[in-house]
């Protein structure tokens, strides 16, 4: 799947990729996952302002704490990703509100929200996975599990 972002760039989110297409050459530039959610929900809305909440609900889960800062770094290496290939004007901050993508989206084969929800998935299964190891292991070493909790009693 790729995503169209100028006649110049293509972003191609399964593999967190954007390719810079100038004189003829192309190249190719690899970006963190979590860079790659932003610029795709930012192109998806473009030309709105996306508020600072917005993007921490849907990239962080609400998490403020977290998303605040964090937000911060991924539009700041989305920047020098676009500084690089002269493109410096993509992302405008709006102060105190958020940040506005300034591109021509021609196409796109990809819907953000699929992103977040493969996240959540792949989390809910990693804590079903722990809880199932815990379990075996529990069966397969009964005398630790009762040495343990026989520790933390006494």
């Amino acid at each position: 799947m790729k995503v169209n972002i100028k006649p110049d760039i293509i972003a191609y989110p399964d593999s967190h990729e954007l390719e810079f297409i100038s004189n003829g050459t192309s190249e190719v530039v690899m970006i963190e996952p979590l860079v790659m959610d932003l610029l795709i929900y930012m192109v998806n809305k473009k030309d709105e302002v996306c508020t600072t909440e917005e993007l921490i609900e849907t990239l962080w889960d609400g998490n403020e704490f977290v998303g605040k800062s964090a937000l911060r770094k991924m539009v700041y290496k989305l920047r020098q990703v676009f500084n690089a290939y002269d493109k410096s004007d993509l992302i405008t901050t709006i102060p105190k509100k958020g940040y506005r993508f300034n591109g021509d989206k021609t196409t796109s084969e990809s819907n953000y929200p699929k992103t977040t929800k493969k996240r959540r998935y792949k989390a809910l299964y990693i804590i079903i996975l722990l809880i199932v190891l815990l379990l075996v292991a529990k069966l397969i070493f009964p005398e630790l599990y009762h040495s343990i909790k026989h520790r933390l009693v006494h």
